[in-house]
């Protein structure tokens, strides 16, 4: 296992599986604005672990420091911790249901 990736990201894979979709990541609600299927999140795992298995298959060299690192948000289940997604028809107002939150989830003044 690398100690860092550079491309593995819940954004680059929903960049593969959804090329130039529209969507956001409102208070860790996965947001989906766009006309096609949202990718569900055992999707983008899996796209995120084809990812890893190419960095992993350069060969790379790190500094003595860089070998100290591990960041737990590196694995797969680490980049798609804490997203929760939802019915994409349910919202897009901020993540309110009842449309009181302004832009951006931020209730208005």
């Amino acid at each position: 296992m690398k100690h860092r990736y550079e491309w593995v990201a819940f954004d680059s894979a929903v960049a593969l599986l959804r090329p130039g979709a529209k969507w956001n990541l409102n208070h860790g609600k996965f947001v989906w604005e766009d006309p096609r299927p949202m990718p569900t999140l055992d999707e983008i795992t899996q796209v995120i672990n084809k990812i890893r298995d190419f960095e992993e298959s350069i060969d790379y060299i790190l500094l003595p420091d860089q070998l100290a690192e591990d960041d737990p948000a590196q694995t797969p289940e680490g980049v798609v911790a804490g997203i929760d997604a939802y019915d994409p028809n349910a919202s897009s107002d901020g993540g309110s249901y009842g449309g009181e939150a302004g832009k951006g989830g931020v209730a208005p003044q």
